[in-house]
């Protein structure tokens, strides 16, 4: 399942340049892969219930381009290759027009909660 989510470059969200920092763009990346869980039903809500948390242990991150404060972009993400407990998650970001602006991977670890 691929899951597409829509943002807007806020104040916030920019550097001195007026363009979109890496810890915007990795926020939205991570706000994304959280989407994906919830539709998955594998939400951070859910942990408690469950006793297990999917926790990034890295990311690769490459940036082609930024987009400017105001300006639209939508991030894309899907499951990678996994293995019991270690699992890959596959980004990449568009601008409004469609071109490829970044791309990312993050890697993610499966803990219990209770025994660590």
């Amino acid at each position: 399942m691929i899951v597409s989510q829509q943002y807007t470059v806020g104040i916030q969200d920019m550097g001195a340049d007026y363009k979109l920092t890496d810890r915007a763009l990795i926020e939205a990346l991570s706000n994304t892969a959280n989407i994906h869980g919830i539709l998955a039903g594998h939400s951070v809500t859910e942990r408690s219930r469950h006793h297990l948390a999917w926790v990034i242990s890295g990311w690769k991150l490459e940036v082609l381009q930024r987009p400017l404060t105001g300006e639209t972009y939508t991030v894309q993400t899907w499951s990678g290759s996994y293995d019991r407990v270690i699992a890959n998650r596959d980004y990449q970001v568009f601008s409004s027009s469609g071109e490829t602006l970044a791309r990312a991977t993050s890697r993610w670890m499966c803990l219990d909660t209770e025994r660590g």
